[in-house]
């Protein structure tokens, strides 16, 4: 919604709220759980690309750069 300037529309707010109600104490936002596979599954569930990783209370910087991007259009950026 952000990327197409439909943010503002009232029915993203409860999608926004959500969003910044899962902001962590040091301004990030989590991966909360992986959701990529490795391409060959001779890998043993190694992926050769550093996603952040993934934890409930550790930001990851690819997740905290879309949240604030999103945020930032919604006019709610801290």
């Amino acid at each position: 919604m952000a990327e197409c300037g439909s943010i503002g529309d009232p029915r993203c707010a409860d999608a926004l709220d959500l969003l910044e109600s899962k902001r962590l104490p040091d301004g990030g936002f989590s991966a909360e759980a992986r959701h990529y596979r490795p391409s060959d599954p001779r890998d043993n569930g190694v992926s050769i690309v550093d996603w952040g990783g993934s934890s409930r209370r550790k930001s990851n910087p690819f997740v905290t750069a879309d949240a604030l991007v999103i945020l930032k259009a919604a006019g709610r950026a801290i």
